[in-house]
């Protein structure tokens, strides 16, 4: 059966989601075309779905991808029927997709008052650097004994891949980085410590965005990368483990400089 373009299908189901047009709806739309506007058209997307996404995943994906990049920037209250305007969608996927995001830590939600991205402290870099330290490694360890020859050859595409990204395309290149760092953990086969690192890199990745601006940290991320794929390809779990200790250590340093 010829399947329509996901596009398509997508501004269809938006359009029957916002029914047909009223004399209200029309003052509604001028009303809300006064409001300030998140600046989503700045967006780059960080992951695309293998299957086609519903309403209230494509929603996430384009929220989450404006606030990893920075582009919603720290402290930005956040309106729902401002984000249904922006979107084109219905309330209750942008609903869905903001506590999704609140409990990946990416939005708070702040009694009687609405949601708001969080700032970016010292503090919470510190905890998350931290916690990385303590089990990203272990999970490289196990994913050296664990991936598969065709896995880690898709580790090695990405790092190719990011090297010939153009360097002012920063939420390509983190869309690149949560994908690496995403395989090692599911290579590790052991699903709660995959769904904690993965977490804590969701959490890690409006940082990343800071350090990443820097041309010579974004170089030295990449050969970072590439030397934890040797370690893997040679099934060293220790070299393995101790390469991607030294790629946090890394991003640590750096970002403490430029904080």
């Amino acid at each position: 059966m010829h399947k329509r373009p996901a596009a398509d299908s997508t501004a269809k189901t938006a359009a029957r989601s916002r029914g047909p047009a009223t004399k209200a709806s029309a003052t509604k739309a001028s009303a809300t075309k006064a409001k300030p506007r998140a600046p989503f058209s700045a967006r780059a997307d960080l992951a695309v779905p293998a299957r086609r996404p519903n309403q209230a995943e494509i929603a996430y994906q384009r929220l989450k991808a404006a606030i990893v990049t920075l582009v919603i920037a720290p402290n930005t209250p956040l309106n729902e029927a401002m984000i249904c305007d922006e979107l084109g969608l219905g309330r209750t996927p942008v609903h869905q997709a903001c506590h999704r995001l609140a409990l990946e830590g990416l939005v708070q939600i702040v009694p009687r008052k609405g949601m708001l991205v969080p700032p970016l402290s010292m503090d919470d870099f510190l905890d998350l650097v931290g916690a990385r330290r303590i089990n990203e490694p272990a999970c490289t360890a196990l994913a050296a004994e664990r991936m598969t020859d065709d896995e880690i050859r898709t580790l090695a595409a990405i790092v190719t891949d990011s090297r010939r990204l153009p360097r002012d395309d920063l939420g390509a290149l983190i869309a690149l980085d949560q994908r690496f760092h995403e395989a090692i953990a599911l290579g590790s086969r052991n699903r709660v410590l995959a769904g904690f690192v993965t977490n804590l890199n969701d959490r890690s990745a409006r940082f990343w965005a800071l350090s990443l601006s820097n041309e010579a940290h974004r170089a030295e991320t990449i050969d970072e990368h590439e030397r934890i794929v040797t370690a893997l390809k040679r099934r060293d779990a220790d070299r393995a483990a101790q390469a991607m200790r030294d790629h946090i250590d890394s991003f640590s340093r750096t970002f403490t400089q430029l904080a």
